[in-house]
């Protein structure tokens, strides 16, 4: 017998899928983007560490809207994503 991990998104309708993976997207987008800060710190080139954090605030602007949207779609589901993180 196969031991999953229950999703707690399951119970719900998916319409949200495709939201949940742009959001999935965006979050690794925003980690790349602190990595290449990160890099350019290292050579003292300000310049682009700051489009990469304007970058990086942008992206974060957006997932939260979408996190939003999902919120109003489904509060329920908005909220097992949030206790699936923990």
């Amino acid at each position: 017998m196969k031991c999953e991990n229950p999703n707690p998104l399951d119970h719900f309708n998916r319409p949200s899928e495709q939201l949940l993976d742009e959001i999935r997207s965006s979050t690794m987008n925003v980690i790349t983007e602190a990595v290449l800060v990160n890099q350019f710190m290292e050579h003292d080139d300000m310049d682009d560490a700051l489009n990469c954090i304007e970058t990086a605030i942008s992206t974060l602007e957006d997932i939260r809207s979408k996190i939003e949207s999902l919120h109003k779609e489904s509060p329920s589901a908005a909220s097992a994503i949030s206790a699936s993180k923990s």
